[in-house]
């Protein structure tokens, strides 16, 4: 399946679930009265919704599925360093520690599953060789 239509499919479904869940909790459906907090649920619908669930899709073709989980535990650290500029917050020293611990168990994760994609590929070349080269010795 398309990754545009795949994405669509899921927000659409999501979407069905969750609407009338929201219609009687929330008392309607409140929109956004300011140009600010339009702009700002534009970002939220685009970037963090659509453009984040196409990135995952791609990163899923192209990786494993646990090195792409793995990159999912780099969204608490990068918020916290947006933070900085955006929010003003001071980068406390925990919070450095806690950005490198992520940092290194993320690259670990992704390190250890290429290495596993690696020595698939090449078991499966071998195999394939083997076959072949059986098929003409006989």
């Amino acid at each position: 399946m398309d990754l545009r239509t795949g994405t669509a499919v899921q927000f659409l479904a999501g979407a069905v679930a969750v609407l009338p869940v929201a219609l009687l909790t929330e008392h309607g459906l409140p929109l956004p009265s300011t140009a600010t907090s339009a702009a700002a649920l534009a970002w939220i619908v685009v970037m963090n919704s659509v453009a984040g669930g196409i990135l995952l899709f791609v990163l899923l073709r192209r990786g494993t599925g646990a090195g792409v989980s793995g990159l999912l535990y780099l969204v608490p650290p990068v918020t916290a360093v947006l933070a900085v500029p955006v929010l003003g917050q001071p980068l406390e020293p925990l919070t450095v520690v806690g950005l490198a611990l992520t940092l290194v168990g993320v690259v670990l994760v992704n390190r250890q599953g290429r290495d596993a994609a690696d020595k698939a590929a090449t078991s499966a070349s071998v195999s394939v060789r083997e076959s072949v080269g059986s098929r003409s010795a006989s």
